[in-house]
Order: structure tokens, then C-alpha cells, then sequence
């Protein structure tokens, strides 16, 4: 190796050397703010002998009270931000742990892994957009529609053959329970629950403005009062949903796709924006009693 190449130093060394150049440069500031700034501020009006050691001691105590006051306002901001950092920290863990929850087989953990979520929305507001795309993304996940067998809450009896009820799964219901309060929250709009199978979901007074529902399954769903405006409908199973109530305001529908009877208590349907006139046409000649 040529003598003359240069060494870099190792990191305890850049932090040694970090060390001592911070101690110079404190040591270098209270000999200045101590004893020269104390000095300059007495220079005016011209003091001799024991009066100017007076006047150089009380401005050096009045300079030292300043620092100290500085000091402990400096201490004190650290302290607020080693606790944010921390605190940051936790709450970056705990929403990770939870995430990693949603995706465990048991039901029961994945249930847990929802309301920790939830808690860590309720502590730090600024994870609330992001678990409001990470439950419709769950929900969307867990319960696609069509899907490939009925869900444990929706198989027929055998005595009857028939369902015995309508409901999702206990998780989804806790996670539209969740998604139903951040979104009130925060305002949100525009959630994407396309080609979900929420049959007999309960969806009362949900925040659905501008919703993409296109798809979905929401035979028997209650949507009382629901805020439904502007939300795409196209394509989902509205058969024997429950609307009393709902804003339906420029929400997208296709012809054919709800009983007239079960718009007769809804709000905007004046405005709803219906596809496929040619079905609806055909519908009509047939006497259908769908809009």
C-alpha cells in the first residue's frame, strides 16, 4: 500500500473525533459568552479598578442566567423530541404488528389485529387515511365477489336447504364497524369496496359518497340512511337490500338492477344516473316491475 494513501477512520473514531470537536466548540463558547462578551459590554462608560470588576461580574452573572435559561429550554425541547421520536416508534411497531395480524388464519387473531388498528388510529390520527385503505383492502380480500364457496355465515341449512341468514363473517363485520368510524372521522370519501360480497352487511349511515360498490354483493345489506351519493353501483346485488332513508344523489345504477318498490322512501333518485336504457327498454315491454 503507498505510505502516502490516506486512512479512513473507523466509526468509533469519527465519533471520538465528533466528540472533541463538540467539546471544543462548547468549551470555545462559554470562554467568549464568560469572560469576552462580559468585558465588551462594560467598555462603555469607562470604569476603573474595583467598579469595573463589579461591572464585569454582573454582566457575566447576568450572561450565565441567559445561558442557563437557554440551556434548559434546549433540554427540555430534546426531551419533548426523544419522547415524539419514541413514541413514533412504538406506534410505527404496534401498526406493523397489526397489519401483519390481519393476515393470520385464525379468525380471532385477525379480529385483534382490527381493533389494534383502530387503537392506533385513535393515538395517532395521522395513520387513519392509510388503516381506512388497509381494511377496504382487506375487506375486498377476505370476501371477493363471486367467490368460489359460500362463507361459513351463509351455508343453507341442511334441514331446509335454504339460508338461515344473511351475514358476514364475524372479522368483516368488525372491520366495517371500524371502517364505518374512521371514515365518519376523517371525512373520507371514495372508499373501493368493488366486487366484495357484503350480503346482509350492516352499512346504516355510512360515509359511501362517491364509493366504488361496482360489483358487489349486497343482497340483504342494510343501508338505512346510508350517504350513497355519487358512489358507482353498477353491477352489484341490490335484491331485497334495505335503502329506508339513503342518499342516492348521481349514484350509478344499472337498469334493471332494484325493485321500484324499494326506491319509494329513497333520497335523489330523481338524479341517479341509470346505464343501459336498451334492458331497462326491454324490461318495461316485458312489464318488469324494476326502474
Amino acid at each position: 500500500m503507498d505510505r502516502f494513501s490516506f486512512h479512513r477512520p473507523n466509526r468509533r473514531q469519527r465519533r471520538v473525533l465528533q466528540w472533541l470537536v463538540a467539546t471544543s466548540a462548547v468549551a470555545g463558547f462559554l470562554v467568549l459568552f464568560l469572560w469576552v462578551v462580559p468585558s465588551w459590554l462594560t467598555m462603555r462608560p469607562s470604569l476603573t479598578g474595583a467598579d469595573r470588576q463589579k461591572a464585569v461580574s454582573d454582566a457575566r452573572l447576568g450572561v450565565a442566567s441567559v445561558l442557563a435559561v437557554l440551556g434548559a429550554a434546549g433540554g427540555f425541547a430534546y426531551t419533548i423530541r426523544t419522547y415524539r421520536l419514541a413514541r413514533q416508534g412504538q406506534t410505527s411497531d404496534r401498526y406493523i404488528k397489526a397489519i401483519e395480524q390481519l393476515s393470520n388464519e385464525n379468525s380471532d387473531i385477525r379480529i385483534g389485529g382490527i381493533y389494534a388498528l383502530y387503537q392506533t388510529t385513535r393515538d395517532a390520527p395521522e395513520y387513519r387515511n392509510t388503516a381506512i385503505e388497509v381494511l377496504s383492502a382487506y375487506i375486498r380480500n377476505r370476501v371477493p365477489w363471486p367467490e368460489t364457496k359460500a362463507p361459513a355465515s351463509q351455508i343453507p341449512s341442511p334441514a331446509t336447504g335454504q339460508l338461515d341468514s344473511i351475514s358476514p363473517q364475524q372479522d368483516i363485520r368488525n372491520a366495517l364497524t371500524v371502517l364505518r368510524d374512521l371514515v365518519k372521522s376523517v371525512g373520507k370519501t371514495g372508499l373501493d369496496l368493488s366486487h366484495s360480497n357484503l350480503a346482509g352487511a350492516d352499512l346504516m349511515e355510512m360515509n359511501l359518497v362517491d364509493a366504488t360498490l361496482a360489483g358487489a354483493n349486497l343482497r340483504g345489506a342494510r343501508l338505512n340512511k346510508a350517504d350513497i351519493r355519487g358512489a358507482d353501483l353498477q353491477g352489484a346485488d341490490l335484491a331485497d337490500a334495505v335503502l329506508y332513508g339513503a342518499d342516492v344523489t348521481d349514484a350509478r345504477m344499472n337498469r334493471g338492477q332494484i325493485p321500484r318498490a324499494a326506491l319509494s322512501d329513497v333520497k335523489g333518485v330523481d338524479s341517479i344516473q341509470w346505464i343501459g336504457l336498451l334492458f331497462f327498454q326491454m324490461l318495461v315491454a316485458r312489464g318488469s316491475g324494476y326502474v
